[in-house]
Parts: C-alpha cells; structure tokens; sequence
C-alpha cells in the first residue's frame, strides 16, 4: 500500500512541490478530509494550520520553507533575503509544530 500524503499549498511555488509529489508514484495524494494520511507537506501556504489539523497525519507534517531557519522567519524569506544583502541562502525542511515556521529541522 502506498504511504497517504496530504498536501498544503496555495501559490505557483506549491504547485511544482505538487508536481513532484504527483509524479512519485510511491505516494498517493489525498484531501486533508479523507483522513488515514500517513503524512502531510506544507509548501508556500502562508496560514496556520488549527491543530486538529496538525494531528490528521499520522507522522506529522513537513513544511517546504525558503531560508535557513531560524534566520527570516515568516511569509516573505526571500524578499527578506535580498533586502539584507545576502548573496546567499537556502531551504529548510521542518516537522511543524503549532508555532509559525518552528519545529525540528
């Protein structure tokens, strides 16, 4: 049987996380309300999920986040980056918790 995922997104950088996501056949997408996901994938979605949400995912919930937290947290880390000057930055995958871009890398 194929692991459950369910997937969070909302703008054009969510869209190419789905797409990958969809051509992986290992995986099979589902809506958050089938219930039974395995787990869940967070990309560029901008709210806060309620924590009956959270707990819907048996293993959690991966958030897709555009910087090295725990440097630019928030909705806009990459126009942050670049209003700081910074040559460089990078992508952090964290397990959320109900705090906004917070939880274990």
């Amino acid at each position: 049987m194929k692991p459950k995922i369910i997937f969070f997104g909302s703008d054009k950088y969510s869209q190419i996380v789905l797409q990958c996501l969809k051509k992986d056949k290992r995986f099979q997408i589902v809506a958050p309300a089938a219930g039974g996901a395995d787990a869940g994938v967070l990309a560029s979605y901008g709210k806060i999920l309620p924590a009956e949400t959270l707990a819907i995912p048996k293993h959690g919930i991966l958030n897709i986040h555009p910087s090295l937290l725990p440097k630019y947290r928030g909705p806009s880390p990459i126009q942050a980056a670049i209003l700081a000057g910074d040559k460089q930055t990078g992508v952090t995958i964290i397990k959320i918790d109900e705090k906004v871009d917070h939880g274990p890398i």
